[in-house]
């Protein structure tokens, strides 16, 4: 009986300081919906979307009915299925960068703010340095010049997604370093992990979230950029390539029966950035509680 009630007070406090703070404003809700959309897209999508790739002529340009909800392609190809096919790839890899970006940044940005000295100066002028580098001009030309593949692209954009992220850390360490809490376990000799992984890096944690979110963003533009360029065609059913193809090839913006099948994609795309945005700012309330303005 006992260990049923901690498993259900177990369950309340999950939910009370994770899932409550994210789904109780509009913004919150908004931004985990889309995220579990993405999700079912790039794992449950492709499993139960057949793919046809054959062409349809009867089908060019169709509009979006019920039965192609997205409508066609240049081919008469189903768009749904198409973007359904090609969002792991869309989802997956910004994801991977950004994810390698930030660990770069957090190490980065703890060594820099917290040891001091020598360090921090290396480690800002490099953070400069990179941070003049105009980074979708760098990253077109080293997809262009690299063997295409998926951890190729993962690894450069995850080259220019930690600077900014390690700045920040490094003033944020550099302010909490002279911080009463922190000083006092500094006086007690309880380590530099303790006082880095307990103390420090707890407040850390919404710029760390919403860095993710941002770099997230700004990856996934950077991915379907090049790709719409026509510099790394990855996957014919990429939501980039399906963009290049429908305009460079097809001509599409002189069709005005393909306007839908652009706007589609468009849509599709503000609307995964702007979910995945509003979930990282309200990722901000489960790791800083002083923001809730409920309870």
């Amino acid at each position: 009986m006992r260990s049923e009630l901690r498993y259900q007070e177990s369950i309340r406090n999950i939910y009370a300081d994770y899932v409550k703070p994210i789904i109780k404003s509009s913004r919150g809700l908004f931004g985990t919906i889309t995220i579990v959309v993405m999700i079912l897209m790039a794992t449950v999508g492709p499993e139960v979307v057949p793919l046809d790739l054959e062409p349809h002529p009867e089908n060019m340009w169709c509009i979006p009915s019920l039965q192609h909800l997205f409508g066609c392609d240049y081919l008469g190809r189903d768009l749904f299925a198409m973007i359904i096919h090609g969002s792991r790839e869309v989802f997956l890899i910004p994801f991977l960068a950004s994810l390698i970006g930030v660990l770069i940044g957090v190490v980065l940005g703890l060594l820099g703010g917290f040891i001091g000295g020598l360090s921090r100066r290396i480690i800002t002028a490099l953070t400069d340095i990179w941070l003049t580098i105009p980074s979708f001009p760098a990253i077109f030309i080293m997809a262009y010049a690299f063997p295409k593949s998926y951890l190729t692209m993962v690894m450069i954009l995850a080259v220019f997604s930690w600077p900014g992220l390690t700045r920040s850390i490094i003033s944020e360490v550099s302010s909490l370093k002279t911080r009463d809490y922190v000083e006092a376990a500094v006086n007690l000799s309880l380590g530099r992990s303790h006082i880095l992984f307990r103390e420090i890096l707890p407040h850390l944690m919404p710029y760390i979230a919403y860095n993710l979110g941002a770099l997230y963003v700004g990856n996934m533009t950077s991915l379907i950029g090049i790709i719409f360029l026509g510099v790394a065609p990855l996957n014919v059913t990429n939501w980039g390539y399906i963009l290049n193809t429908m305009i460079y090839t097809y001509r599409a913006l002189l069709i005005p029966q393909a306007t839908p099948a652009i706007l589609i994609i468009l849509i599709l795309l503000i609307y995964v950035k702007l979910g995945v945005v509003y979930f990282a700012q309200s990722l901000e309330e489960v790791f800083n509680p002083r923001l809730r303005v409920y309870e």
